[in-house]
């Protein structure tokens, strides 16, 4: 499916509608494992993720609240984070950036990381995270996961994906 197709949209437009947000995870084709993380919070931010984006990316769309811890990164938030990192198999940080859907420096971490989430934490003292469980990423439900493709420009298929 294309990420620019009217049911890709429609997902999107109506997780917008019920959860007042969408998360969206954007894996890089021949990116070596990059991914970027978006918290859509209105219909114009898959815009820009979709141009930010190229073609044959592929874009998971979430709809829903899955990364419910948010705040200013300091003392009280980080137990928080330490908690989620070891008792869950992988969970999701990024810094929210006003006006902008991008999660900036976003990860995803898993036991052990301790460490890093806490270096993660200090480098951004009352800057403003979101983090929770990693998202139902292998879901067959298109109503908690749905995957669709980067178009090229002029909206057909990048050859030899589909």
């Amino acid at each position: 499916m294309s990420a620019s197709s009217a049911e890709f949209r429609s997902v999107v437009d109506s997780g917008l509608r019920k959860f007042g947000e969408v998360l969206v995870l954007a894996r890089m084709n021949r990116g070596a494992g990059r991914k970027d993380w978006y918290l859509l919070r209105r219909v114009g931010d898959l815009e820009i993720v979709v141009g930010r984006n190229r073609p044959a990316d592929c874009q998971t769309a979430f709809p829903g609240l899955y990364l419910p811890c948010r705040g200013a990164a300091g003392d009280e938030l980080l137990p928080l984070a330490l908690d989620l990192v070891m008792s869950v198999e992988e969970s999701v940080f990024g810094e929210l950036q006003d006006g902008d859907p991008e999660l900036v420096d976003s990860f995803a971490g898993v036991p052990g990381d301790e460490g890093w989430v806490a270096e993660w934490f200090a480098e951004r003292p009352g800057r403003q995270v979101v983090f929770g469980e990693y998202p139902p990423f292998l879901s067959d439900d298109p109503s908690l996961a749905i995957d669709a493709i980067v178009p090229q420009a002029d909206g057909s298929a990048a050859p030899g994906i589909y």
